[in-house]
């Protein structure tokens, strides 16, 4: 930002004149060359026109760009070109320039003539070719933020960029001073009045003390607020009371007043005793606290509030999953021999109507019905549920150890069956029974625990 000049410091000697911007400076030397320090993008780097920089006579810098005017009149840019760096396009226009004032954007050039040129972004004052033919005569320009204000010969007044009022231009006249602030200006009339114009944040509007601007001999602007001398040497003040609009705290000691220099956000004042009087923002808050410039226009300024950015904590979700068991069902009813018949031969499928969203699962074999999914026990001729039943799913223990009764239906799978009782003869299951050890069947007359599906018939 400009606070290290190390680079440069072997040539800062005989030192006539220092122009700085928000990020860069630029020093004039006593032979007539210059040279420049900070922020390459602000103009701090000087290197491509350092070849043209001979007889230096004034530097004038905007927010990001500089601009020298030479002995002879000519104009040399640097920095930023969107901003002002850039005056190739009007290069030929700048001529026996006498001065050059800065936007914070754009610059303005008196010439020899009176003529005015500008250059760099056009909504900040950069572009006054609608206003050519009335910046004529041209005695003296004071910027704006981001506008400018030409009081020519007669005592008229031009102004151009963002601060534009053609009634207020009317009443302008007879102008002998003009002061600008951020965003407002305000002019001395011959009389000693007052008119103020711009964003009435920045000092745009002087109502509340017009009475008292009278006999006005000099203002000074900080960069929203305004303090005018009085003949008699008090002083009057006006805009946003941070930034000095408001001295009404010190106003017995505002006696005798002959000098007033401002910062960004205060005032001081000389009195004729050699005493300085202070007011304004005294914690060292940012202009404008609170509210940012949007320039929407060449014609309008508008002041948005900022909004309070609010760090929210971050809400983490937690998704729990939880694991359903499957229910798998059979949709194949086998039929178990009679007893006497042999397992080969005389195994039929009997299909019943599956359920809704149940998996079609394949034909289970009688040793497959018997052992379970992964125990196959081999069927054993002669033990087998009585003849007729029909098991849902496998059956619950049986205390009593007695094998079920012929004709028995079951809806519920039974638990495990105690040893050396086997389901009988001509038994339908619906489903696979339970893990069971070889020859272990219920005793006949086992109770169940499930409702009782619809006897079938034995095919």
């Amino acid at each position: 930002m400009g606070g290290c000049s190390s680079a440069v410091q072997d040539q800062l000697n005989n030192v006539q004149q220092i122009q700085a911007n928000c990020c860069a400076f630029a020093a004039i030397l006593g032979n007539g060359s210059f040279t420049t320090w900070g922020d390459a993008d602000y103009g701090g780097d000087s290197s491509t026109v350092l070849h043209q920089m001979k007889n230096v006579r004034q530097i004038q810098s905007s927010s990001s760009a500089c601009a020298a005017i030479l002995d002879d009149g000519t104009v040399i840019t640097w920095g930023d070109e969107q901003l002002g760096g850039d005056s190739s396009a009007v290069q030929s226009q700048l001529r026996n320039v006498q001065q050059i004032q800065a936007s914070r954007s754009a610059f303005a050039a008196i010439i020899s003539d009176g003529s005015v040129v500008t250059w760099g972004h056009p909504l900040y004052g950069g572009d006054s070719r609608e206003l050519q033919d009335q910046l004529t005569d041209v005695q003296q320009i004071q910027a704006s933020h981001g506008a400018f204000a030409a009081i020519r010969c007669n005592g008229s007044v031009v102004t151009g960029g963002n601060i534009t009022d053609l009634a207020v231009q009317q009443q302008l006249k007879n102008v002998r001073q003009i002061q600008a602030s951020d965003n407002a200006f305000a002019a001395i009339l011959g009389d000693g009045s007052v008119i103020a114009w711009g964003s009435t944040r920045c000092g745009g509007d002087s109502s509340a003390v017009q009475d008292q601007l009278k006999d006005v001999q000099q203002i000074q602007a900080s960069r929203s607020a305004f303090a005018a001398i009085l003949g008699d040497g008090r002083v009057v003040t006006w805009g946003r009371a941070g930034a000095g609009g408001d001295s009404r705290a010190v106003q017995e000691q505002l006696k005798t007043v002959w000098q007033i220099q401002a910062s960004d956000t205060a005032f001081a004042a000389i009195c004729c005793d050699g005493s300085v009087v202070t007011w304004g923002d005294t914690e060292g808050r940012a202009l404008r606290v609170g509210y940012v410039t949007v320039i929407e226009t060449m014609e309008k300024v508008v002041e948005v509030p900022i909004v309070k950015q609010v760090e929210v904590p971050q809400v983490q979700t937690i998704e729990k999953i939880v694991e359903v068991p499957m229910v798998q069902m059979v949709q194949k009813v086998v039929e178990i021999p009679q007893e006497g018949q042999t397992t080969q031969g005389n195994v039929r499928e009997v299909d019943i109507p599956a359920a809704p969203r149940r998996e079609e699962h394949p034909a289970q074999t009688i040793q497959q019905v018997l052992a379970g999914p992964d125990h196959p026990t081999e069927y054993v001729q002669g033990q087998a549920p009585p003849q007729g039943a029909v098991f849902a799913a496998p059956m619950m223990e049986d205390p009593a150890q007695t094998a079920p009764p012929p004709g028995a239906v079951f809806a519920a799978p039974m638990m495990e069956a105690a040893p050396q009782q086997m389901p009988p003869p001509g038994a339908v299951f619906a489903a696979p029974m339970m893990e069971a050890a070889p020859e272990q069947m219920p005793p006949p007359g086992a109770v169940f625990a499930a409702p009782v599906m619809e006897p079938q018939v034995a095919l």
